[in-house]
């Protein structure tokens, strides 16, 4: 706990918090963070955040990425985390703002003063849409795990990883698929969950007696892919910087898998 009333952890421990957050950006931004944690970023109206997401550190990522194709993904302890300092994330006021027009610079701008207005609802924004800001530094103290994905080398992974759909109705279907890919990158999980579903997806086929064959190649594809760890690099709070993920001589995986993996 705070050694003072003014800050709460997260040691008083929300039901509603994760005990693990991520945060997701490029990979040039390691080292500032492993030095003086995550800074917030400010869009030029005072309500500076960092977004944070127990299930889409890929999108977040995705958004921040240049064309060197480096994704780095920030594992946060929440318990290191000052609970008043959590905030829903704009986007949960933003849809109803918009009315399902392009969003523009004012309702943006708007989309922010709700979320600084209402910021006990960051508990519905992250069951809702799986995603809450946090408007102070990320402490270092806070940053146990990363991972850098290097997307041109992985391409199937980078798609499912950082461009899957971002929405209320994505969440409320995928959420869970999405919180296992996390936990295979960070190698908690032996398998991709893709693979899981192809699985199931064959033993379907199976039962129907529908053609198989396309299904199998599709599992062997996804299998390949899931056992593969070429283009991850890992590592923690305290270890030195590894060689860039270019220099990996594992074999990429067949461009014929990642075409099965791919097909519906």
């Amino acid at each position: 706990m705070a050694s003072n009333a003014t800050t709460r952890t997260s040691s008083f421990r929300n039901p509603n918090l994760p005990r693990r957050l991520y945060h997701g950006t490029h990979a040039g931004a390691l080292d500032a963070i492993l030095a003086r944690g995550i800074e917030p970023y400010d869009p030029g109206d005072g309500h500076r955040v960092t977004v944070l997401s127990p299930t889409y550190p890929g999108q977040l990522a995705a958004a921040a990425t240049p064309a060197d194709g480096q994704a780095l993904f920030v594992e946060i302890d929440t318990a290191a985390l000052d609970v008043d300092q959590l905030y829903p994330d704009e986007s949960l006021f933003l849809r109803a703002l918009a009315q399902g027009q392009e969003a523009s610079d004012e309702i943006r701008r708007r989309a922010r003063q709700f979320a600084a207005d209402y910021r006990d609802s960051w508990i519905e924004s992250l069951s809702l849409i799986g995603l809450c800001a946090y408007r102070a530094v990320v402490p270092i103290a806070a940053v146990t795990r990363w991972a850098v994905l290097d997307t041109q080398s992985r391409p199937w992974l980078a798609e499912h990883l950082l461009h899957q759909a971002l929405s209320p109705a994505e969440h409320a279907v995928r959420a869970e698929y999405h919180r296992a890919a996390i936990a295979w990158l960070f190698g908690d999980a032996a398998e991709h969950p893709s693979l899981g579903e192809a699985r199931l997806e064959l033993r379907r086929h199976e039962l129907a007696d529908a053609a198989t064959d396309q299904v199998r190649d599709k599992v062997a594809a996804l299998a390949e892919e899931s056992a593969n760890r070429r283009g991850i690099r890992l590592g923690t709070a305290d270890t030195d910087l590894p060689p860039p993920v270019a220099e990996a001589t594992q074999r990429p995986p067949q461009s014929a898998a990642v075409t099965a993996a791919s097909s519906p």
